[in-house]
């Protein structure tokens, strides 16, 4: 099986040192120690000689359908029971975590008490924040390294969180990336990639997960979006319609976790002072708005779902919340007339 190649574990928690004394860490995570070596497939960084703590996997969900929807959709009383997230004890899993708002997602859940699985490709940051949050919040922080531009992310995530006996109950698809310019000359390898880690890896990481969250009862899925899913994207024509997608995708996955306990939200931001423009390699995307900071988008999301009846998706600031509904009371050529006038270079 095709699996994400140059993947690496690091389990850090307050009682690091103590840990990596008696071979442990908690949840069954293995500590690290000075004398690692790559082994196995996925090349797996391991302790030598470590012992490592067993947790049985959680069963499945057998049946799809939730009982406690109705003809017309889900019952609103078992929303309305719905109450605010407790983190205390979970253990949340984050894609794109070493930069922008994957790392805010970490820094805010580990104040709130979650342990955390981060994923990304660059493990030296991963470990530096892993470090860090451990050591400032006293909970246990696994990285792990990994491209999900490669195929059958969330098989070989799953099968690494359960190989390493951490119960996943939350869930944060944050990795991705935009490429801008005229779609004709834009580079084919890179699109594909884009849509890979966008789409592809957001609908195998959620269906490898899903049914867990679900079981345990008392946990997030959020997948982000943009607000460039509202819209028509001129020069940014396959990066918005990926967001298109995650967008109409997570909302469906709204409807049908009705009464599970589980809290599923899209995050659309807009413009956000992250690593997105760099990448792209300009600014003219932003649409010369305000940038948002990582931290209140994040702020927003979290404080939404700490609502009793939360929406299917959140569009984060006032002005980017606008812009989606005044693009919504324009015809479709108008609109895609508007946005490619905004997205053009200034020369």
């Amino acid at each position: 099986m095709a699996g994400l190649a140059g993947c690496h574990f690091t389990c850090l928690d307050s009682q690091r040192h103590a840990a990596t004394r008696s071979g442990t860490c908690r949840a069954g995570a293995v500590a690290p120690s000075r004398n690692s070596q790559f082994v196995g497939r996925l090349g797996i960084k391991r302790g030598k000689s470590l012992k490592a703590i067993h947790v049985s996997s959680p069963s499945m969900i057998s049946s799809y359908v939730p009982k406690q929807w109705t003809k017309g959709g889900p019952a609103n009383n078992e929303r309305d029971n719905m109450t605010a997230v407790d983190y205390r004890g979970q253990t949340t899993l984050i894609t794109g975590a070493s930069a922008g708002l994957g790392a805010e997602f970490a820094r805010q859940l580990a104040a709130r008490g979650s342990n955390l699985v981060l994923v990304a490709r660059r493990e030296d940051r991963l470990d530096k924040l892993a470090e860090t949050l451990s050591t400032e919040h006293g909970v246990m922080v696994t990285a792990i390294a990994a491209d999900l531009s490669l195929p059958h992310a969330g098989q070989t995530l799953v099968e690494e969180t359960d190989r390493l006996g951490l119960r996943v109950t939350s869930l944060i698809n944050n990795a991705g990336f935009g490429t801008y310019g005229v779609f004709h000359l834009e580079d084919a390898d890179r699109l594909g990639d884009e849509i890979t880690v966008n789409v592809a890896s957001v609908v195998s990481i959620s269906r490898a997960y899903i049914e867990r969250l679900r079981q345990a009862g008392n946990g997030i899925l959020i997948n982000v979006a943009s607000n460039a899913a509202y819209q028509p994207n001129p020069l940014l024509a396959v990066y918005g319609a990926t967001r298109a997608f995650v967008l109409n995708f997570t909302e469906a996955l709204w409807f049908e976790s009705a009464g599970t306990g589980l809290k599923v939200l899209a995050l659309s931001p807009g413009p956000t002072q992250t690593e997105f423009f760099d990448v792209i390699g300009t600014t003219n995307a932003s649409g010369n708005t305000v940038l948002q900071t990582p931290r209140q988008v994040v702020e927003k999301a979290l404080h939404t779902l700490d609502r009793r009846n939360p929406p299917p998706s959140i569009i984060s600031g006032r002005r980017n919340h606008l812009q989606a509904l005044s693009v919504r009371l324009l015809t479709r050529r108008r609109a895609a007339l508007t946005v490619g006038a905004m997205m053009k270079p200034a020369n």
